[in-house]
């Protein structure tokens, strides 16, 4: 049984289907109530999107709201045990940086995993979708060098974007 539903996922994420609702169509979640919605539920009968869970208690703030009552952005959610870091945790109460999160399963190899079980080094990742580029995808399933990764916003400007550090 555990075959067919890894097939199952897998064909659905094949198809294009998110996350979110292959976990829907597999393990036979409810849908939001709201009209015409195909979202699972959140949260009293609705999806996030449509008012299920807790609002991030800042005022004027419709985020979701993490540990604390806040969203990210508002100090909510768990923040790394490392020190003084204050990256949000991934898992073990660490942050990816400080050892959270998945890793590599090449023996020896303390890399985040990406996509599968292993590191971009060792053939996780995604690759870019265009034939016989061999680069890692960005965003859009495209390597920078093909249009993925996060662009300016001036219209008309098709270079990288970049954050400002403050």
């Amino acid at each position: 049984m555990k075959l067919r539903l890894c097939s199952l996922v897998m064909i659905l994420f094949g198809l294009g289907y998110s996350f979110v609702h292959v976990s829907a169509m597999v393990y036979k979640r409810k849908l939001c109530q709201y009209q015409d919605c195909q979202t699972p539920v959140y949260a009293r009968g609705l999806c996030f999107a449509h008012g299920g869970g807790k609002r991030c208690q800042q005022e004027g703030c419709e985020k979701s709201a993490h540990a604390g009552g806040f969203c990210v952005a508002h100090g909510g959610g768990s923040r790394c045990q490392q020190g003084s870091c204050q990256r949000l945790v991934q898992s073990r109460g660490l942050c990816s940086m400080h050892g959270g999160g998945k890793r590599c399963q090449q023996e020896g190899c303390h890399r985040r995993s990406q996509s599968s079980a292993f590191c971009t080094a060792h053939g996780g990742g995604f690759r870019c979708q265009i034939e016989n580029c061999t680069k890692f995808a960005k965003s859009g399933k495209l390597c920078i060098a093909h249009g993925g990764g996060k662009r300016c916003q001036v219209d008309g400007c098709k270079k990288l974007a970049r954050s400002i550090k403050r």
